[in-house]
């Protein structure tokens, strides 16, 4: 999963305007929003999930709190240093470092990835067993989830090319900080699900 963005990337080198007008650039860029949805989706897994039942019995009124700091875990630790390295790499294969802009409406869409995996308080660490992993439905999500990026990265490179580029960049960060919010909402009102 990981290696995808530094493939991308490396496709854009040596081409004209970073490659396919921008495509690859804007294609890592959209990709990077990606990283922090599947892994906390995949940080839900554990062969001990029972264990999570200690979480209830916290002083926590309900499962947000826990997938807040899931989500800042996974940006901070695996996103940030993920963006980091190829930003650097990026800067050090493409002849205009002004391509590097294209990672922009990406880095925007990072915080509603995020919250996108907690909807619901479905992101407590550790809470689901590892048989459930190995369902169908988690393929559909990531293929749904590559289809996305190759959306986002075609509506960044057609805006790239045509001067459209900061207009979307404002657009997005409203309606990225508007869904933020919203889901930030909707994620403090949910509680427990019950035991049984």
């Amino acid at each position: 999963m990981l290696v995808m963005p530094i493939i991308f990337v490396l496709q854009g080198r040596g081409r004209g305007n970073a490659g396919m007008g921008g495509f690859s650039m804007a294609l890592t860029g959209a990709y990077l929003g990606l990283v922090p949805l599947l892994a906390i989706n995949l940080l839900r897994y554990s062969q001990q999930w029972q264990a999570s039942d200690a979480f209830r019995a916290a002083p926590v009124p309900g499962p947000a709190p826990l997938c807040h700091g899931m989500r800042r875990a996974v940006l901070s630790c695996l996103t940030l240093p993920l963006l980091v390295s190829l930003g650097v790499i990026a800067w050090l294969l493409i002849k205009k470092t002004s391509d590097l802009l294209l990672f922009l409406p990406g880095v925007i869409a990072l915080p509603v990835y995020g919250m996108i995996a907690c909807l619901g308080g479905k992101a407590v660490p550790f809470s689901v067993p590892t048989e459930e992993a190995k369902a169908a439905g988690r393929g559909a999500i990531f293929m749904g989830s590559m289809m996305i990026a190759f959306v986002i990265a075609g509506i960044v490179a057609w805006a790239w090319s045509n001067g459209f580029f900061w207009w979307l960049v404002l657009i997005e960060t409203i309606a990225a900080s508007i869904l933020y919010v919203a889901m930030r909402r909707s994620l403090a009102r949910v509680s427990w699900s019950s035991m049984e």
